[in-house]
């Protein structure tokens, strides 16, 4: 409900044009067919010039067509943006200063990589010898290749869409210029569900390279005002109506084939009755009574809240597939109901729980036992570890990185380092377990990545149950060794 109301002066003009104005209004929210985002021809060009070299080697990708267009590096192509990210992985590979040949192509444009250092050092650094395990949530991409490649909005070009990395396992996809400033003002690294406001989103919501959201809008017309008389054309000076909109999205269990996971949602946008104009700024998540038939015969649910997230455990053999059925209603301040319209939801059991395609990561500080205050100079391990299956690929890697305490910030420092990781892939459905293992190491660096790629075939999972991502890390400096093994379950991480 606004808290402010401007008064309005009718006009016959005004009155004349009411119905268009609407349907404008409506247009205008719905789609984003003039507001597209446009690819210079320019964008075709090679990356090479003089601007980019690392010492006397030029830092160019032959063959690889993009261009900084709007603050993010824009591909032509996904073929074109995978090449680039292979040919950079290979440079840094072979490199003793990975940072500075991913410096030398971040030319343009502020890359992810560098702020999220920052930021999760002065995260982690906050609460050094705290013992505890808070994760940094913004930080939940631990590729360095795919930092680079992203602006500090998490965002990458590709044609006429843009790619926002939102949270683990959520990718969104659209061409829409308005859009994309706003998804920009997001939190990212939301973790358990989706992001509220995403529910109204013109493009498209991946999970895993699985659609997992298209948007939908529902518009009524009614009086907000307690005081009013009347929907619709209302006289009142206090008069206003909402748009309405509500959706759903349903998801599974990665750990429980037989569980279902709903998310509802419904938000209210109030304008003007009668001269369209939209408020935005002033919307708010609307308390609605949603009814839910799970489709497997058992008793409808009815929720009343204002986001619910609902799970229901359903039984059957697995690739059973049950259709939700959820009818909605809002109640507008002048006791009007609104029914609400929400697309039928579809849940599939899945064939096994011990095969997992759902992303997951965790970074873990190490240093040796701290009593009193920290030391200047005493030496610390971050250790990271993460899989990732989006448009860059699917992806299991794990990193480990020097660290020294200065009295109040952690710095990174050079020493011996070793990373390993340790994983069983299978295919899709779980067959042909296939074991991997990669490792890497330096006597003097400051970090060390080590990955297992299935490069952009995204039909492969990974064994979280007979043999589980491990990641095995060393540091030695100073008269100091560390020494980590993380697993990765993706069941509690």
């Amino acid at each position: 409900m606004l808290n402010t109301k401007k008064n309005k002066q009718h006009s016959k003009f005004i009155k004349l044009f009411i119905p268009l104005i609407l349907i404008l209004s409506c247009i205008l929210w719905i789609s984003c067919e003039d507001d597209h985002l446009t690819v210079p021809d320019e964008a075709n060009a090679l990356i090479e010039s003089d601007n980019y070299k690392f010492g006397d080697r030029k830092c160019l990708m032959p063959n690889v067509r993009a261009k900084v267009v709007d603050g993010r590096l824009t591909f032509s192509t996904l073929e074109d943006m995978r090449l680039y990210y292979k040919g950079l992985e290979e440079r840094v590979n072979e490199s003793d200063s990975p940072d500075e040949v991913m410096a030398c192509f971040e030319k343009g444009y502020n890359s992810l990589r560098p702020v999220i250092e920052k930021d999760e050092n002065e995260f982690y650094s906050r609460n050094a010898f705290r013992r505890t395990n808070e994760q940094f949530s913004r930080g939940f991409i631990k590729d360095d290749i795919r930092k680079s490649i992203l602006n500090e909005y998490y965002e990458v070009g590709v044609g006429s869409d843009v790619y926002i990395f939102m949270a683990q396992g959520q990718v969104l996809k659209t061409s829409c210029v308005s859009e994309v400033m706003k998804v920009r003002q997001l939190e990212k690294g939301l973790e358990g569900k989706i992001h509220p406001e995403l529910f109204y989103s013109s493009g498209t919501l991946f999970s895993n390279n699985k659609i997992i959201y298209q948007g939908t809008l529902e518009q009524h017309c009614g009086n907000t005002d307690t005081g009013g008389g009347g929907t619709g054309n209302d006289d009142d000076a206090l008069a206003e109506c909402e748009t309405y909109n509500s959706n759903a999205n349903t998801s599974g269990d990665s750990c429980d084939p037989f569980i279902a996971n709903l998310q509802l949602l419904n938000e209210a946008v109030p304008y003007d009755c009668d001269s369209g104009e939209s408020f935005p700024e002033q919307s708010y998540r609307k308390n609605s009574l949603f009814e839910i038939n799970w489709g497997d015969g058992s008793a409808v649910q009815t929720i009343n809240d204002l986001d619910p997230l609902v799970t229901h455990l359903y039984s059957g053999s697995a690739g059973t597939s049950f259709t939700i059925t959820i009818t909605g209603s809002a109640v507008d301040d002048g006791g009007n109901i609104h029914p609400l319209t929400i697309p039928d939801q579809t849940f599939t059991i899945s064939t096994s729980s011990t095969c997992v395609g759902r992303e997951a990561s965790k970074t873990i500080w190490t240093y040796p036992l701290v009593t009193g205050t920290a030391p200047v100079g005493l030496r610390g391990m971050k250790c990271e570890v993460w899989y990732k299956d989006d448009i860059l690929g699917t992806h299991v890697g794990s990193k480990t990185t020097g660290k020294r305490w200065n009295g109040s910030m952690w710095e990174t420092e050079s020493g011996e380092i070793d990373v390993e990781i340790h994983l069983t892939w299978t295919d899709s459905d779980c067959t042909n377990p296939d074991p991997a293992f990669d490792d890497a190491d330096c006597n003097n660096c400051n970090y060390k990545s080590c990955k297992e790629t299935k490069d952009f075939q995204r039909n492969h999972r990974v064994d979280n149950n007979t043999v589980p991502i491990v990641s095995i890390h060393k540091f030695k400096d100073n008269g100091v060794t560390l020494d980590k093994q993380i697993i990765l379950d993706f069941c509690t991480d």
